[in-house]
């Protein structure tokens, strides 16, 4: 049989529903999870995900762009969708030289699953003149920056553009939220400071059919919610944590990546390994070869540091990562082409799991999770 020559990433789907009732146990009577699968479900493949939404009764999602957008209705038709990224038009506002939206644009903007983000009048303007192109009204969320200072109207802009958004025919505001700047952080005056801002501008909608949001998954667990009516999930429901600093125990990580024993060298002491020949065997050693390296997302820096589980067996990883491949000292053990090589763990607490790995790299999980690279096989287990 011919060996996969590419790692492969297991999700378990025991995990994610573990995660998804955790965070669900959190959320008031009335309210719903918009589970957050922009960036190919942070790296761990939208259609797997989607599929596991739908099965588990999950009906809204957040993504990025209007194309992540189109890719969720691919898979489930029936997901409410938010574009979290505001609505822009490129050129001058000024009426007699505003660009028409492009037709593309129409198509995905005018779907009745799909919510676009707004944060001014202008843009809000050319949206109403597409809906009226189209003779369909367009459903729109108002973002408010209420201290992240990322995307967003001010909250002394908000009362004009909810004004002139309502006084617009194709267009139909579905929802306003906000994003916390320092969500996962417990008890900081911050959060609560722009919780209460939000709620004293959003909470009046509500008894108009309004939803509001401004949740995160740091912000579900040490902000509880109370007045919302949706709670936008995203790191969390993969299991990952939205700060070591401030661990969520409860999670439990949904991946793994595995990648098969490609090729098993025997080399004498004194052979250089891998680029620069940053190790060298000391003794009659034995390499093993993996079909992984920097172009799959698994970082350059772990060569020489992190390690690989082999038949239940911990082995280094040794040399430069390659841009397809790894190298790892197996002379401690017996170990054949073909055997599986775990290289990232879905359990929390080992050493090799994707939140350990990136603080080794002096980053994030999300950084890690994100960048695994389209060529690893996905599946669902």
């Amino acid at each position: 049989m011919m060996l996969d020559q590419r790692g492969t990433l297991t999700i378990s789907s025991e995990n994610f529903l573990h995660n998804l009732n955790y965070f669900q146990s959190l959320i008031p009577a009335g309210s719903q999870l918009s589970a957050v699968v922009k960036a190919n479900a942070y790296g761990h493949g939208l259609e797997h995900i989607l599929q596991l939404l739908t099965r588990y009764g999950v009906q809204w999602c957040s993504v990025f762009s209007l194309v992540e957008a189109a890719a969720v209705l691919e898979t489930a038709p029936m997901m409410h969708v938010h574009v979290l990224c505001p609505v822009s038009f490129s050129g001058s506002t000024a009426p007699d030289s505003r660009p028409s939206p492009s037709p593309d644009l129409l198509a995905r903007a005018a779907t009745q699953q799909v919510h676009l983000t707004l944060q001014d009048i202008p843009n809000a303007e050319l949206l109403n003149s597409a809906g009226r192109t189209l003779g369909r009204r367009i459903l729109v969320q108002i973002q408010i920056d209420v201290g992240l200072t990322r995307q967003g109207c001010t909250p002394d802009e908000f009362p004009s553009l909810l004004k002139a958004i309502r006084d617009m025919d194709h267009l139909q505001l579905t929802a306003v939220f906000a994003h916390f700047s320092h969500g996962e952080a417990p008890d900081n005056p911050i959060s609560q400071n722009q919780y209460e801002t939000f709620l004293h501008l959003a909470r009046p909608l509500r008894k108009n059919g309004v939803l509001t949001h401004i949740h995160n998954s740091g912000g579900a667990v040490r902000n509880i919610p109370i007045d919302v009516d949706l709670v936008r999930i995203g790191i969390g429901l993969y299991g990952l944590q939205p700060s070591l600093d401030y661990p969520i125990q409860e999670l439990q990580p949904i991946a793994e990546l595995t990648a098969p024993v490609v090729t098993v060298h025997n080399r004498p002491a004194g052979t250089g390994v891998g680029y620069g020949h940053q190790f060298v065997t000391r003794r009659d050693t034995q390499i093993a070869i993996l079909p992984v390296g920097y172009a799959d997302g698994y970082r350059r820096e772990l060569g020489g540091s992190a390690i690989a589980i082999i038949n239940q067996q911990r082995y280094p990883i040794v040399g430069r990562i390659s841009m397809d491949q790894m190298a790892v000292d197996v002379t401690e053990g017996k170990v054949q082409v073909g055997d599986s090589a775990t290289v990232i763990s879905s359990d929390a607490q080992s050493d090799i799991s994707m939140d350990h790995l990136a603080q080794q790299c002096r980053t994030i999980g999300y950084e890690l999770a994100t960048g695994l690279g389209h060529r690893i096989a996905r599946i669902l287990r």
